[in-house]
């Protein structure tokens, strides 16, 4: 889709950059102008370039049912997290009238390296996202989900995956996905009795797609699912996002016995990867997702990816695969 025919929330991407440069407080004596549509799933990502900054505007993917609070907690979480260079920036959260009222928030743009996979990440930036991932669960976030055992993970995603499967309009092949996930849902439940947890933060989402490396760090990105718990989930999470039969984790990310517990993580993350997966599709099902991320090649192949993920929850729940060392 080209920049000028870009549609989001029913108007032009010209005309809502001029209705958040009139309600913006921050964007004053700026020129805003569009730099394209970045990636990401659960907002859309737009990168705005001005006379002296570049930033993300993040807005919903989803066309209704926006909380009133907007992107308030994100912002608390960004402004937590960003004091120690964990994440970017916050500059400034609000409303736009365009012309229906849409939440937005303006991040700082992170300039750096985001890798296409955790196997092409060289040694060096899986030890700076070491360093990250350990920070992390130190650090001090208020605003983040409050979680006190890896099972309250587990209903938050499959609460959230029926919900969505509820809505009208819903396929039949995506309420069968679910039910394919949900006769495995009571075998993660009794595996979730024997897994370490914790109060420290977690991501929650953690993808090679929202890690940024610069001068020797690793910045996240999407705190949408920050939350308390054990750290080697982040590092499970990680690890099965592309995982087909083999879960590799890289040794880097570990130390010296934790591979065995980053095992004992995956079925809760494959849970977690296809409850969002599942979810996307009931919305898109339900015409709930914004024209700009929605398309025939992409539903395709959100369905296959969701079944090849229950066909690994399933091997693994057997005792098959391994992680790979």
């Amino acid at each position: 889709m080209s920049r000028a025919s870009l549609t989001v929330h029913g108007v032009p991407v010209e005309d809502l950059l001029e209705a958040l440069h009139e309600t913006s407080t921050l964007l004053t004596d700026s020129t805003l102008r569009f730099g394209g549509l970045l990636g990401g799933w659960s907002n859309l990502n737009l990168l705005l370039t001005s006379d002296r900054r570049r930033m993300v505007l993040k807005l919903p993917a989803r066309t209704t049912a926006r909380s009133k609070e907007g992107y308030g907690v994100l912002m608390q979480r960004h402004l937590d997290l960003s004091r120690t260079g964990l994440s970017p920036r916050p500059l400034e959260t609000g409303w736009i009238d365009a012309p229906v009222e849409v939440p937005y928030i303006l991040l700082q743009f992170v300039e750096g390296t985001v890798y296409p996979a955790p196997s092409a990440i060289p040694i060096s930036a899986l030890s700076a996202l070491r360093r990250a991932i350990d920070s992390l669960n130190t650090a001090k976030c208020d605003s983040a989900t409050a979680l006190s055992r890896p099972s309250d993970l587990l209903d938050l995603h499959i609460d959230a995956v029926s919900s969505a499967a509820d809505r009208s309009g819903v396929s039949s092949n995506t309420i069968a996905l679910l039910h394919e996930l949900l006769t495995l849902a009571d075998a993660v439940r009794s595996h979730c009795e024997h897994l370490p947890w914790s109060g420290g933060l977690i991501h929650g989402d953690l993808s090679e797609s929202n890690i940024v490396f610069r001068e020797g760090n690793a910045v996240l990105l999407d705190l949408e699912s920050l939350s308390t718990g054990h750290r080697l989930y982040d590092v499970a999470h990680l690890t099965v996002q592309n995982a087909v039969e083999v879960i590799d984790c890289p040794p880097t990310l570990v130390q010296e016995g934790e591979t065995e517990v980053v095992s004992r993580f995956v079925p809760l993350a494959l849970v977690a990867v296809i409850s969002w997966s599942i979810e996307r599709l009931a919305d898109m099902d339900s015409g709930l997702i914004e024209t700009a991320l929605v398309n025939e090649t992409t539903y395709r192949s959100i369905r296959r990816y969701v079944s090849d993920k229950i066909a690994l929850l399933r091997m693994t729940l057997s005792g098959n695969p391994s992680i790979a060392q």
